[in-house]
């Protein structure tokens, strides 16, 4: 992998997040939400976790339709759960992006 290589808390934070379930960061060990968020954003950014966007109960931008789904286009800072990239979708993941350019 080209880059820096990783630091001691994101591989401890890599190797607690699971392959198949989408944990929030306190589950991976995190005593403070914002640290975990931290190191799981850089971690994403790598493209070695998958995030997931768990929209917040009461969205301030009406984010909801009238049929209860959620926009698209919402804003509202929900919490984030996370996942570790398999090498199988980290594969399919560069050939869709490779495919748009």
């Amino acid at each position: 992998m080209p880059g820096k290589p990783l630091t001691p808390r994101q591989s401890e934070v890599l190797r607690d997040l699971s392959d198949t379930e989408f944990l929030r960061p306190m589950d991976v060990g995190g005593r403070d939400g914002s640290h975990h968020s931290a190191t799981l954003a850089g971690l994403v950014k790598r493209g070695l976790v998958e995030r997931r966007k768990i929209h917040a109960i009461h969205c301030p931008h009406g984010c909801r339709r009238a049929d209860g789904t959620i926009s698209t286009r919402c804003r509202c800072k929900g919490s984030c759960t996370y996942r570790r990239v398999t090498d199988d979708r980290a594969t399919k993941k560069r050939k869709r992006a490779g495919a748009g350019e």
